[in-house]
């Protein structure tokens, strides 16, 4: 088991190391990245994070945190004389040099998977997706994180400081998981399906593609760009949100997103593509989901009666970032759902942020004028239902509970989220990260909103 994920977390290191040879020509990759695309060519620059690969007929500039699958050939080996004394073979020598900047966590991994394959022609495939077979949530607070941080301190000492020895960083877990190439190709090919659905029903429906997500929308091409520049800075938002890197890609592919004018065609393609109920499709204004592997925001029509289209296109925007964090949340650390008080009130606190001119910034007001009023404790109940009330206070009242957990420490926010995806409900999730029962909590509120 050690010699095996020795040979593939030296392997691994070669795809999000650091260059530190002048022998730039010796390493081919061939690969995919989350987001779908697929690269091939001589890798020119790797500095830890970023990896440039020149290809035939493009070059190719990517995050190695975000390759899924990739597939290295080393044409030639210089073999450094400080590493001559570990115990790996020639090829592996060599990868070792080219990075260590991830050495703990891909050391982890590949002990877990061996998911490193030698090929008939030579060259080492790496499936960085497969190494995260553990369920993350056990992986969190549990007795495997010990274990891993354990196999990360007796192993790096045998390392020389400039590959990874000493004063490499310590381990930390994945705050989401690498999919598969093909879930990737899965959810990008039934994605443009519907796609082609919508367009049957909305003849205007085209396709904006930003980085991280795909766009079928029924509105004028003039709003295109605030499209992709809005729904950009919603993930830069919510990486920063979770302390996630923006320049990961926790979307499997890309997030597909369908946006709707008319309430007809946003009904007909609830019904007749995404199979919702014809009640659903009727009431709502819009939803996100899961159709297996697919995940996806459907955003209704906007402009009803007494509406101007400036007041429709701020009512959009809003719709917009408010379901698409629950789409978010949902990719976030595993499938499991966050509470929906809690989950109500972060997609309102980010659309309040995103969006000021919308109306979650009106049903905050709104809450504390409640409170104010001395109409706190009717908020109560909010705790335990499975849907909160839809009423602007109680979208309200979460929003600024979020917010007011938030202010004890970010630390502590995301530890409560990690809580309730890991299975406990909302009180005993609140009594381990904040000492409070959901009285207790509302108490505080009150007293500071009062």
């Amino acid at each position: 088991m050690r010699c095996g994920y020795r040979f593939a977390t030296i392997s691994l290191v070669l795809v999000i190391g650091v260059w530190t040879s002048s022998v730039a020509g010796d390493v081919h990759l061939e690969g995919m990245l989350s987001s779908g695309e697929k690269f091939d060519g001589k890798l020119l620059r790797d500095d830890g994070q970023r990896l440039i690969v020149k290809g035939k007929k493009r070059t190719f500039t990517f995050m190695g945190v975000n390759v899924v699958e990739c597939t290295v050939r080393v044409t030639d080996a210089k073999i450094p004389r400080d590493v001559e004394g570990l115990p790996l073979s020639g090829r592996a020598k060599f990868l070792l040099l080219k990075g260590h900047r991830f050495l703990a966590e891909v050391m982890f991994l590949c002990s877990l998977g061996r998911t490193a394959e030698r090929g008939e022609s030579g060259g080492l495939t790496l499936a960085l997706w497969a190494m995260e077979r553990a369920p993350f949530e056990k992986l969190v607070t549990g007795r495997q994180v010990r274990a891993i941080e354990k196999i990360y301190a007796d192993s790096r000492y045998k390392l020389p400081p400039r590959l990874g020895g000493p004063d490499t960083k310590t381990w930390s877990p994945r705050r989401y998981r690498l999919p598969s190439p093909q879930s990737v190709a899965d959810v990008l090919s039934r994605a443009d399906a519907w796609g082609k659905g919508m367009k049957r029903i909305a003849p205007d429906t085209h396709r904006i593609e930003t980085e991280h997500f795909i766009i079928y929308s029924a509105w004028s091409k003039s709003d295109d760009a605030k499209l992709r520049g809005i729904y950009e800075k919603l993930y830069v938002a919510l990486c920063k949100q979770f302390d996630i890197p923006p320049t990961d890609n926790i979307w499997i592919g890309k997030l597909p997103v369908f946006a709707f004018w008319k309430k007809k065609d946003f009904t007909d393609f609830g019904v007749k593509v995404v199979e919702v109920s014809p009640r659903m499709a009727r009431e709502s204004s819009g939803y996100a989901g899961y159709r297996g592997r697919l995940q996806y925001v459907i955003l209704g029509p906007v402009l009803m009666k007494g509406m101007t289209k400036a007041d429709a296109r701020t009512w959009f925007y809003e719709l917009l970032v408010h379901e698409s964090t629950h789409a978010f949340m949902l990719r976030y650390i595993n499938p499991g759902r966050v509470v929906n008080w809690l989950n109500e009130g972060i997609a309102e606190m980010i659309s309040a942020a995103l969006v000021p001119k919308g109306s979650a910034s009106r049903k905050l007001r709104k809450a504390h004028a409640a409170v104010k009023q001395g109409k706190g404790s009717e908020f109560l109940p909010m705790f335990t239902a499975r849907n909160i009330p839809m009423g602007s206070e109680s979208y309200g009242a979460a929003q600024s509970l979020a917010r007011f957990l938030l202010l004890k420490g970010r630390k502590k926010f995301i530890q409560l989220v990690y809580e309730l995806k890991g299975g406990s409900d909302s009180e005993t999730a609140l009594g381990k990260v904040y000492e409070l029962t959901h009285e207790e909590l509302l108490n505080q509120w009150i007293r500071k909103n009062r």
